[in-house]
């Protein structure tokens, strides 16, 4: 059993102890890769790690600079956002292919994607509903949670916005809809 203890001995970034190791935690983090200006945040991205032959993992490495995302609960399709111009984000797709490689991205459509920024996308268990936050304009202020239903034909259909009693005139973003549907989790 791996005992582990938490030390800080410069005062900034912790070290996690363990199996007699010393891993290093935070800023100091082998893989670390600082986003832009702030040396507190990751950079956005997707990053690997591989299993050891002695059980341990490899330090991370930036793969792709993309940003947040959602796995479809088959694992067959992975949603996420891409800066499509400085500023902007859109939510596209992969799907993954019969041999367990991922094909090339496609947008999930006008439909979901407009000339503002959508990001933090989530698709419910069942495929049929996808979620994600939006500044376009027919919200609340900030940015608004929208949803949008799969339509008969596969594509996504025209973005709704999740009304008042979710959207406020602050910002809503994050969302998670449980397994059954019926609750959403968010941050404002």
């Amino acid at each position: 059993q791996m005992e582990t203890a938490l030390r800080n001995p410069e005062g900034i970034t912790p070290e996690l102890l363990g199996e007699g190791k010393v891993y290093q935690t935070g800023l100091k983090r082998p893989g670390h890769v600082l986003s832009y200006d702030n040396m507190w945040a990751e950079k956005p991205g997707w990053y690997v790690a591989e299993r050891q032959a002695d059980g341990s993992w490899s330090a991370p490495v930036l793969v792709k600079n993309d940003m947040c995302c959602a796995m479809s609960h088959d694992g067959k399709t992975w949603y996420y956002q891409i800066e499509t111009v400085p500023g902007n984000n859109d939510i596209v797709f992969v799907t993954r292919k019969s041999d367990g490689s991922w094909g090339e991205p496609g947008s999930v459509g006008e439909a979901v994607n407009s000339p503002e920024e959508e990001d933090n996308p989530h698709i419910t268990r069942d495929g049929q509903a996808l979620y994600w936050t939006s500044k376009r304009p027919g919200g609340f202020g900030g940015g608004d949670l929208w949803f949008s239903m799969r339509q008969p034909d596969g594509k996504w259909g025209l973005a709704q916005n999740m009304g008042p009693n979710v959207n406020t005139k602050d910002g809503e973003d994050q969302i998670w809809v449980s397994v059954d549907g019926k609750r959403a989790y968010f941050n404002r």
